[in-house]
């Protein structure tokens, strides 16, 4: 028999509590004794761990935590004994022991590796406006041993009014392949954004981001620091770590466009200028297929301080296509014009066109910038996305500048002049056109007032344009007022064809000058369908001057005279007269009449002129007096004939001795019948004698003469008869007869008369036209 060795194994445990004794409990334990093998003691370091917290009453508590492993080795057994005591300020030692056997692995090396601390700060503010601090210091202690792995992480937070405070996590994971560890930090970005409070203070706000990537194996941690500091609070940090998987390690481009500066002016209600600045950068990170657009917008204004929008939007990465940026240049346009209050009032109006083309879609900012004279510039910009259309090329056509003079009288008498300037800009690109036509008033009394048209019409085929200037055509009228002055009146009239394809603009200027009034300008634009060119004929008929003599009733001579001028204009079967006749007086200033009328071209038949021998008829009577009284009368006829119409003008001339010569014009217009010939015969004259003796017993004799001259010309006949009386008064006593004639005294005496020459179509205001003429009495 054999009697086998025992051991015996005592077990102390004590208890110590505040409020109570300790209590220390022993238990003995007897087990056999196995064959003896060598026992390997292993003792690691003391670990020594410190928590800080805050009680509830806001007192500082302090924590030490001393931890103690033994580790007894022996044959395929191991006993681990692990003593934690804890120490707290107010409160005795507590120890805790654990002792676990566990069979003995493979003894493999353990490798226990620091990573750097990190020290993260958090500043707030607290709700009573108080700044504080946090302070976030984080340990990570791993131990690897075999294919095990223990993670310790400790964070300890320290704050302004508190103890600092100690989290320790253990976490026990499987070891996994050990890959390098990429640490990747990238740049720090700070944003600034400033706004204004209620009560209009400014207001500042720093945004500092930084983030740090940790790539190990397949994991990604990503941590994110925000900290934001303000002007009256202390810097406020928040930190996120996220873990994703890591993707394919794609290259990651950074673009940041120009930053683009708009300015807009504006003025509040209270009529004060406001500025507004508007800063605008873009930062494009492009990452495999993904692509983060940051648009960080700033706004400053007169009285706010500026304020920072951050916008960040991730889409899809599109395939890169090159953009092409074109700034058109800028245009410049000036609209001046008269307050109610008469003062002058400018406008200036600036307008930029950037146009940004990317792919089949283009970008058109349009930024109009408004200047007025009282008022601060105020700039709208608008920003419009519309499909890229096929390039086409763009004419651009400035037409020469129009001037035209307009000169009117006001109601006070005063001249008033204007001038309009007109200035044509084409802008032809496609099948479309923009037309725009700047027009500038300027007046004596006013500032230039600019009107500017923007019209887009479709573009037609392009057709040459002609422009005919015809002649200046003056006319001079000449009257007398109801006062007896003289009154001159010149008429300029120019006219400008414009002809483009079939149509025709005709503008007719018609400038008026009188003695005693400014220059007064009627502009007339009629725009008519372009007829077939017809070439224009011009005729001016000699000038006919016709002189007439009158006397007065004070028996003063007056003379008269009257100069005619025809101008006749023919283009196609229409033809333009003008008659222009000027009556000149011995005491008036000349007056001049213009007619101007249309009459359809009839065909031209030549004009025969025959004048007929002047006839002389002298008649010789006796007045009651006993005086012989002479009378010469001298005829003179002429016929113009043209085509199937006769004019005849007959001129019959009356001179008597004690008056002066009296001519009657008489026109008659005929139809022209078949040519006869005229038979002239003069009868025998006649001589017959009266006597009678008058009351007194007197003897009287009368002789009579009578001639009797017919001229006869196809079924007319006109007969004259000139008859002569000559009384005899008988003389007491013989005496010789003496003859003595008396120096011939010749007067010419004219009388017109007017008569109605033609009336005409009825006009706009529903009457007849009428035409008068003159004819001498």
């Amino acid at each position: 028999m054999v009697k086998r060795r025992k051991k015996s194994y005592a077990h102390i445990e004590t208890i110590e509590e505040d409020d109570r004794p300790t209590e220390t409990t022993v238990t003995v334990e007897e087990i056999p004794v196995e064959e003896e093998q060598p026992e390997n003691i292993q003792e690691l370091p003391e670990e020594v761990r410190v928590v800080e917290t805050v009680t509830e009453d806001g007192k500082p508590k302090k924590k030490k935590i001393r931890t103690r492993v033994i580790k007894k080795v022996k044959g395929d057994k191991q006993e681990v004994t692990k003593i934690e005591a804890i120490e707290e300020d107010d409160k005795q030692p507590e120890t805790t022991v654990t002792v676990e056997e566990i069979p003995v692995e493979e003894e493999q090396p353990e490798q226990i590796r620091e990573l750097p601390e990190e020290v993260r700060v958090v500043e707030t503010v607290t709700e009573d406006g108080k700044p504080k601090k946090k302070k976030i210091r984080t340990r990570v202690i791993k131990k690897v041993k075999g294919d095990k792995q223990e993670i310790t992480k400790i964070e300890t937070i320290e704050e302004d009014d508190k103890q600092p405070e100690t989290i320790v996590t253990v976490e026990e994971i499987p070891v996994e392949e050990e890959q390098p560890e990429q640490i990747q930090e990238l740049p720090e970005e700070v944003r600034v954004v400033e706004t204004v409070t209620e009560d209009g203070k400014p207001k500042k706000k720093k945004i500092r981001t930084r983030v740090i990537k940790k790539v190990k194996g397949d994991k990604q941690e990503v941590t994110k620091i925000e900290a934001i500091e303000e002007d009256d609070k202390q810097p406020e940090t928040t930190v996120t770590v996220e873990e994703i998987p890591v993707e394919e390690e794609q290259p990651e481009q950074i673009q940041e466009l120009p930053e683009e500066v708009r300015v807009v002016e504006t003025v509040t209600e209270d009529g004060k200028p406001k500025k507004k600045k508007i800063r605008t950068r873009v930062i494009k990170k492009v990452k495999g297929d993904k692509q983060e657009v940051t648009k960080i917008e700033t706004i400053e204004e007169d009285d706010k301080q500026p304020e920072t929008t951050v916008t960040v939007e991730e889409i899809p990465v599109e395939e890169e296509q090159p953009e092409q940026i074109q700034e058109l240049p800028e245009e410049v346009r000036v609209v001046e014009t008269v307050t109610e209050d008469g003062k002058p009032k400018k406008k200036k109006i600036r307008t930029r066109v950037i146009k940004k083309v990317k792919g089949d879609k283009q970008e058109v900012t349009k930024i109009e910038t408004i200047e007025e004279d009282d008022k601060q510039p105020e700039t709208t910009v608008t920003v419009e996305e519309i499909p890229v259309e096929e390039e086409q090329p763009e004419h651009i056509q400035e037409l020469p500048e129009e001037v035209r003079v307009v000169e009117t009288v006001t109601e006070d008498g005063k001249p008033k002049k204007k001038k309009i300037r007109t200035r044509v800009i084409k802008k032809v690109k496609g099948d479309k056109q923009e037309v725009t036509k700047i027009e500038t008033i300027e007046e004596d009394d006013k500032q230039p007032e600019t009107t500017v048209t923007v019209e887009e019409i479709p573009v037609e085929e392009e057709q040459p344009e002609h422009i005919q200037e015809l002649p200046e055509e003056v006319r001079v009228v000449e009257t007398v007022t109801e006062d007896g002055k003289p009154k001159k009146k010149k008429i300029r009239t120019r006219v400008i064809k414009k002809v483009k394809g079939d149509k025709q603009e005709v503008t007719k200027i018609e400038t008026i000058e009188e003695d005693d009034r400014p220059t007064e300008t009627t502009v007339t634009v009629d725009e008519i369908p372009v007829e077939e060119e017809q070439p224009e004929k011009i005729q001016e008929l000699p000038e006919e001057v016709r002189v007439v003599e009158t006397v007065t009733e004070d028996g003063k001579p007056k003379k008269k005279k009257i100069r005619t001028r025809v101008i006749k204009k023919v283009k196609g079967d229409k033809q333009e007269v003008t008659k222009i006749e000027t009556i000149e007086e011995d005491d008036k200033q000349p007056e001049t009449t213009v007619t101007v009328e249309e009459i359809p071209v009839e065909e031209e038949q030549p004009e025969q002129i025959q004048e007929l021998p002047e006839e002389v008829r002298v008649v010789e009577t006796v007045t009651e007096d006993g005086k012989p009284k002479k009378k010469k009368i001298r005829t003179r006829v002429i016929k113009k004939v043209k085509g199937d119409k006769q004019e005849i003008t007959k001129i019959e001339t009356i001179e008597e001795d004690d008056k002066q010569p009296e001519t009657t014009v008489t026109v008659e217009e005929i139809p022209v019948e078949e040519e006869q010939p005229e038979q002239i015969r003069e009868l025998p004259e006649e001589v017959r004698v009266v006597e009678r003796v008058t009351e007194d017993g007197k003897p009287k004799k009368k002789k009579i003469r009578t001639r009797v001259i017919k001229k006869v010309k196809g079924d007319k006949q006109e007969p004259t008869e000139t008859t002569v009386t000559v009384e005899e008064i008988p003389v007491e006593e013989e005496q010789p007869e003496q003859i003595r004639e008396l120096p011939e005294e010749v007067r010419v005496v004219e009388t017109w008369k007017r008569f109605l020459w033609k009336r005409s179509s009825l006009n706009k205001s529903g009457s007849f036209r009428k035409r008068f003429a003159w004819s001498k009495q």
